[in-house]
């Protein structure tokens, strides 16, 4: 059996999962810690800093919480409401620091999923 060294399988895995339709962001391009977006293209206005802070308190309680998975996750659902924000503008009015700004108004804080609990043999 050949092995694979961890950069193959890495390489392997992104490409994967490209094909299943996610986005692939660099660690080098992310900002180190979690409230902040992408370093180079993305700021966020103080709005939603304060917004995002609750938002990850209440997620952390969630007994499954992945962090890097509901960053991702938050971050690429506030890009698409920023993208309906913007085209919703007058086209000629949106600037550059538009595009690059995630607003309070861009984040939602996720649905809580409801606790269910696994069954063995029959339930009632």
């Amino acid at each position: 059996m050949p092995k694979l060294c961890e950069s193959e399988i890495e390489k392997m895995a992104i490409e994967e999962l490209e094909s299943l339709g996610y986005a692939y962001i660099s660690g080098v391009d992310l900002a180190p810690d979690a409230l902040n977006a992408e370093q180079k293209s993305m700021k966020l206005s103080e709005g939603a800093c304060d917004k995002l802070l609750p938002i990850y308190q209440d997620a952390s309680k969630v007994e499954d919480f992945g962090n890097g998975r509901f960053a991702r996750n938050l971050l690429e659902k506030a890009v698409m409401n920023q993208a309906s924000r913007l085209v919703a503008m007058d086209v000629d009015r949106v600037a550059r620091s538009d595009i690059e700004l995630l607003t309070a108004d861009d984040f939602e804080a996720p649905a809580a999923k409801p606790k269910t609990r696994p069954t063995i043999g029959f339930a009632m």
